[in-house]
């Protein structure tokens, strides 16, 4: 049952992700961009801490540590999409959950909008890389 869920929300993740390149595409060149580096597809599940609950002791795991699907990522930061709102800015970043975490960045959440089904789409700026 589970594989199952995981296939439907992969599933609406990938409809999510062709609407917003659709946007992208149409409105390439007529929105004020406050970017100062080029973005590049990255298409891959990566871990995001919530950084403030992760430190406080009776917090499950489960709530601390949320998979999410990227979108897009720069030198700067990574743009993702994930069903809920997350109310925390503070995150750390881990762009390969499974081969290590040896890419993990300290962000800040600066921009979020709500989406279909629940999803939110979420900008986070790098503030450094966290060494292992």
């Amino acid at each position: 049952m589970a594989l199952l869920i995981q296939k439907h929300e992969a599933d609406q993740v990938a409809e999510i992700m062709k609407m917003l390149d659709r946007w992208d595409a149409r409105f390439n060149g007529h929105q004020n961009q406050k970017r100062e580096n080029q973005r590049s597809l990255f298409r891959s599940q990566i871990l995001v801490t919530l950084a403030e609950l992760a430190e406080l002791a009776n917090v499950p795991h489960d709530q601390t540590h949320l998979r999410v699907w990227a979108r897009n990522l720069s030198p700067s930061g990574v743009g993702f999409l994930h069903r809920g709102k997350i109310d925390s800015r503070k995150i750390v970043v881990c762009l390969d959950p499974d081969s290590g975490a040896q890419h993990s960045y300290s962000a800040i959440i600066i921009r979020s909008r709500k989406l279909q089904n629940d999803f939110y789409e979420y900008g986070a700026v790098f503030l450094h890389r966290i060494e292992h």
